[in-house]
């Protein structure tokens, strides 16, 4: 059994980690074939569904297990990073 709860810890974190590294734009650009995310500029829908996450949370199991996950703390900090990215972008 302790072999099956190994490869099982060993899937699920190869699986975040290759999410996290698609994300930062590590497995190549943008429309690269095999690369979902491919950089940060898609932070608005990550904030959404973050906060999709966070309400369902609070829904199922009370407004304590969002707060103590901070999943309403990363939903913010998307939402920011998408507004101080098109702030950046926007042309003067």
């Amino acid at each position: 059994m302790n072999g099956t709860r190994w490869f099982l810890r060993i899937a699920l974190a190869a699986g975040f980690l290759s999410a996290a590294a698609d994300r930062v734009g590590l497995w190549g650009a943008p429309g690269t074939p095999g690369v979902a995310w491919g950089e940060w500029s898609i932070a608005c829908a990550s904030g959404l569904l973050l906060l999709l996450f966070a309400l369902a949370m609070a829904i199922a199991e009370g407004i304590k297990s969002p707060l103590d996950s901070s999943v309403f703390a990363a939903a913010a900090a998307a939402f920011l990073l998408a507004a101080v990215t098109a702030d950046e972008n926007r042309s003067y």
